[in-house]
């Protein structure tokens, strides 16, 4: 092993078998629950109300299906949270942080990058200072990435469980 920074994903608490619709964040002083909600894609056209739109968004968009969220929600909780960054949307999986952690170096050519990741080696977590956190062995960086946003957590991750999304 080189030392590289990369991800391995995490299936301990199942596999979550479609894309990552959306991602909810809870921050309480150093603990941070991340409810991972799935995507369900729906029988129905996606729209059929496109008489007005542009025609290169018709036919975009004409035999599209709508994606919705799952009826159900992985809830992780983290526990000594020193550092997380929430990014709301992005155009391009090779969004960059200010740390040069960046998804598309990390994840490679996985197809669709979206899940729930561990970062091995990661540059992030050992640029922490000990008085921070850093001297903490059980803190790790976690990647989490949906449709939606990506999120890069350093802390322990203690548990998670499926629950019904409300």
């Amino acid at each position: 092993m080189t030392g590289d920074e990369h991800c391995e994903l995490i299936t301990d608490f199942g596999v979550i078998g479609t894309k990552i619709r959306n991602i909810r964040l809870t921050l309480d002083g150093t603990e941070l629950v991340a409810e991972i909600v799935p995507g369900e894609i729906l029988e129905r056209q996606f729209r059929n109300d496109l008489k007005g739109w542009p025609k290169e968004m018709r036919d975009a968009l004409k035999d599209t299906k709508p994606i919705v969220e799952a009826g159900r929600a992985l809830r992780l909780q983290f526990d000594n949270v020193a550092a997380a960054v929430a990014q709301e949307e992005f155009v391009s999986i090779v969004a960059e942080l200010s740390t040069k952690v960046s998804a598309e170096q990390e994840i490679g050519e996985r197809d669709p990058p979206f899940g729930i990741y561990r970062v091995k080696n990661s540059i992030w977590r050992k640029k922490l200072p000990e008085f921070e956190g850093g001297d903490n062995p059980y803190l790790e960086h976690f990647k989490l990435l949906s449709m939606e946003c990506y999120v890069d957590i350093l802390g322990v991750l203690v548990g998670g469980e499926w629950i019904a999304n409300n």
